[in-house]
């Protein structure tokens, strides 16, 4: 983060965007997946392994391009339920739709966004690392206490017909909305392999 701090105590991401700025801003949907949380300056701004980041970063994803962040990843829960909510309300109260995590069971768990005219469906996914069969899932090793399987789409690597199953559903229930395309975004897998 220190990168990012500016002299008088903000911070600024554009640079982290400037290389690639033209090729986001070109293209008729952006997304990125915004791999930590947002809790605020009441915890240390920090990497791994527990992330949390300034909410400037989502104001230069925007500016950068961005039109939606997927928060539903291996991080979502780094700062407790408080940093995961806040994630949230940073990135919707900032315009753009947020895919993956939810506030509460009546969020959707997926969307449907008209890009130039074609509904395209959209999902994203992480992978818990808990065994599943406790009330709440864990993220990154943390269980997600406060917070149930409603809050966040998340799949066992270990079991993966439930979530075929799961996803199979859900394809349908975008498609009877009127997608005429989806996509499934899915962050998982083993970190530097």
């Amino acid at each position: 983060m220190t990168s990012a701090r500016q002299s008088d105590g903000s911070y600024n991401f554009h640079t982290v965007f400037q290389f690639a700025k033209e090729y986001y801003s070109a293209v008729d949907f952006a997304t990125a997946n915004l791999e930590t949380t947002l809790f605020g300056p009441g915890k240390p701004y920090k990497g791994y392994p527990n992330f949390n980041c300034p909410d400037a970063i989502v104001t230069d994803a925007i500016a950068a391009g961005f039109d939606m962040l997927l928060t539903g990843n291996n991080h979502s829960f780094d700062t407790g339920l408080e940093g995961y909510l806040r994630t949230i309300d940073v990135v919707r109260e900032a315009g753009i739709p947020n895919l993956g995590t939810m506030k509460d069971e009546n969020d959707p768990k997926w969307l449907i966004q008209d890009i130039n005219g074609i509904k395209v469906g959209m999902i994203n996914y992480t992978y818990e690392t808990s065994s599943g069969t406790g009330e709440y899932p864990s993220l990154n090793g943390l269980p997600m206490y406060g917070a149930t399987y409603e809050n966040v789409n998340c799949f066992r690597m270990d079991a993966p017909e439930p979530f075929l199953e799961e996803v199979k559903g859900y394809l349908a229930e975008m498609k009877e909305a009127g997608a005429e395309a989806t996509i499934l975004f899915i962050h998982w897998g083993i970190e530097y392999n």
